[in-house]
C-alpha cells in the first residue's frame, strides 16, 4: 500500500488531496488537521438574520489566466457554477476605490479625464507619472528589489507612498518598502522587460498577448460575456472550501483527521516517518501545506539548513473585525472600500464597504449595512501599542471608532465581531526567491519524499494557493491534473 500524507487542511492541503486523488499514485491519502474545522483561513460566519460575513478572504478575482483559470475550472468541476455571485466591472464595487489620507477619502483616478487632472493626495496627474515611465529606455539588472523602490524609481515616489504602500497592504498586509518585488508582483518586472524599460509600455504589449487554455470552461466564457471583476458564492466563499473537502472525502483512498496535529516529520531510506498524536505514520510521499516556520519545527536536525531556511520566511497576524449596522448605512460615494498608506495610521490597514460588494450576504428579515475594518499585518507591534489590552472588546472599539470617523458615521453598529488571525500572511521579503531555490536544491539534493505547497512559498491569494497545489501534485503523479 502506496501512502501520501497531507499535513494541514486548509484550501491548499485540501486542493492536494483534491488533485492527488485523481491519480491512480496512492491507494491511501491521510489528510491531517490540526484543529477542529476544515477550511483554514477561509471562513464565512452566518449572522443572526442570514447576514454572511467573510473572517478570512472575502472574494475571488476574474481572472482568465493562469492560477486564476485553473480555480474556475475547479468550481465547474465541482458543480458550484450556479452558486457563484459577482461584481460586473461596470460596478460602482468595482470601480470606486479610495485611498484614506490626510484626514479624509479621496478616490483613485478611475476614469480617462482624470489622469489629466491633479486629483489628492497625489501632486500631479497622473498622465505625468505613467510619460516619466515611458521615456525610460532599458530595464534595470535582474537584481530583486522592494516594490515601492521599483515603483518610485519607475514613476514618482507619490504613487510609492499613496498607492503602492496601501495596496501592499490591503493584498499581503506588508509593507512595500521590504516586500519583493521579483516574488510578489513578478508580472511588474516582467512588463518592464517587454516594454524595454517602461512599465506602461509593457503592461500593454502583454495585454495583447493571446492566452491559449488547456481546456474548455464554460465558466469562464461566462465572465467573460458578463465582464465579472470580482466573484464569491451565495453562501459566501467557504462554500469553496468545505465543497472541495465533500468531494475528497467522497473518495474512499482519502481519509481526513481532525484534531490530528503533526508533532514531527523525519526521512529515511526514501520514505517518510510522520508522527501524530503519537502514533508514527510510515509514508511514501508527505505534502506540506502548512506555514514554513510550523514545518521547520517539526523537521529533525540533520536537516538545519532547510529548517533555517523555513524558518526565515516571516508572515505577520492581522485582525479583522466585522460589523453590521441597521438601516442603509452607506459610504459617502458606493465603491469597493478604501485603504490606508501607512504614513496616515499604522494600525488600520483599510476598510471593505461590504454591503456594497456583495448586497446578497446583507441579512434578510431588514434593511443592514456591513463593513470589514482590517488591521494590523507588518505594522501588528504598533496596533498593541494603541490597543495596549489586545482584548476582542478592546479591538473592536478601537475599529468601530475608526470606522465611524473615516466614513462620518454617528450610528454605531448593531453586531461587531473580532477575528484575530496569527501568521496569517506569509511576507515576501528581498530575497525570498533565493530561499526558495536553496530550499529547493536541499529537497533535491537529500531526495526527500517532500512537496511544499500554501501561501508560504509562490502566492499568498487562494488562486495562487489552489494552482500550485496542482502543480505539485502534478509532479508527484506525472499527470495533467487540470
Amino acid at each position: 500500500m502506496t501512502t501520501a500524507v497531507i499535513i494541514g487542511g486548509g484550501i491548499s492541503g485540501l486542493s492536494s488531496a483534491y488533485y492527488l486523488q485523481k491519480s491512480a499514485r496512492f491507494s491511501k491519502i491521510l489528510l491531517l488537521e490540526a484543529s477542529h474545522r476544515i477550511g483554514g483561513w477561509m471562513k464565512t460566519e452566518q449572522m443572526d438574520g442570514g447576514a454572511k460575513f467573510e473572517l478570512g478572504p472575502r472574494s475571488l478575482r476574474a481572472s482568465g489566466k493562469g492560477s486564476g483559470f485553473n480555480t474556475l475550472c475547479l468550481i465547474e468541476e465541482l458543480g458550484l457554477s450556479d452558486q457563484t455571485i459577482h461584481v460586473a466591472r461596470s460596478a460602482p464595487a468595482a470601480i470606486n476605490r479610495f485611498i484614506y489620507a490626510n484626514g479624509k477619502l479621496n478616490m483613485i483616478p478611475n476614469r480617462f479625464l482624470s489622469f489629466f487632472k491633479t486629483i489628492p493626495p497625489f501632486s500631479q496627474p497622473m498622465f505625468l507619472y505613467l510619460l516619466k515611465d515611458m521615456m525610460s529606455k532599458t530595464p534595470t539588472d535582474e537584481a530583486d528589489e522592494t516594490i515601492y523602490d521599483f515603483i518610485t524609481r519607475n514613476m514618482h515616489s507619490d504613487l510609492g507612498t499613496y498607492a503602492v504602500d496601501p495596496m501592499c497592504r490591503g493584498i499581503f498586509a506588508g509593507d512595500s518598502r521590504q516586500l519583493s518585488l521579483q516574488s510578489c508582483l513578478p508580472v511588474l518586472k516582467e512588463a518592464e522587460k517587454l516594454g524595454d524599460g517602461s512599465l506602461f509600455r509593457g503592461i500593454m504589449k502583454k495585454s495583447k498577448e493571446p492566452y491559449v487554455h488547456s481546456k474548455e470552461c464554460a465558466l469562464f466564457k461566462r465572465t467573460r460575456k458578463e465582464r465579472w471583476a470580482t466573484f464569491s458564492f451565495k453562501n459566501g466563499l467557504q462554500t469553496l472550501s468545505d465543497t472541495v473537502k465533500d468531494a475528497v472525502v467522497s473518495h474512499p483512498e482519502v481519509e481526513l483527521c481532525v484534531n490530528s496535529p503533526c508533532e514531527s516529520v523525519s526521512f529515511s531510506n526514501g520514505k517518510a516517518e510522520v508522527t501524530v498524536n503519537g502514533e508514527k505514520i510510515v509514508a511514501d510521499h508527505v505534502v506540506s501545506s502548512i506555514y514554513a516556520d510550523d514545518l521547520a519545527k517539526l523537521l529533525p536536525q540533520n536537516l538545519e539548513q532547510l529548517q533555517n531556511d523555513l524558518s526565515m520566511i516571516p508572515a505577520v497576524n492581522t485582525v479583522v473585525v466585522v460589523m453590521e449596522f441597521d438601516g442603509e448605512v452607506m459610504p459617502p460615494t458606493v465603491g469597493f472600500g478604501h485603504l490606508l498608506p501607512s504614513l496616515e495610521d499604522k494600525s488600520l490597514l483599510g476598510v471593505i464597504y461590504d454591503s456594497c460588494t456583495f448586497p446578497e450576504h446583507d441579512r434578510t428579515d431588514k434593511p443592514s449595512s456591513r463593513y470589514t475594518v482590517m488591521m494590523g499585518g507588518a505594522w501588528y507591534d504598533h496596533l498593541t501599542e494603541v490597543v495596549p489590552s489586545m482584548t476582542e472588546d478592546a479591538l473592536g472599539r478601537y475599529a468601530v471608532s475608526a470606522l465611524k470617523k473615516q466614513l462620518n458615521i454617528s450610528e454605531d453598529p448593531s453586531m461587531v465581531h473580532v477575528e484575530k488571525l496569527h501568521n496569517s500572511i506569509p511576507q515576501y521579503l528581498v530575497g525570498h526567491e533565493e530561499k526558495l531555490q536553496r530550499i529547493s536544491a536541499v529537497i533535491e539534493i537529500e531526495e526527500l519524499p517532500l512537496s511544499l505547497v500554501g501561501s508560504s512559498y509562490r502566492g499568498v491569494s487562494v488562486h495562487d494557493c489552489i494552482d500550485n497545489a496542482r502543480l505539485e501534485m502534478e509532479k508527484i503523479t506525472h499527470m495533467d491534473l487540470m
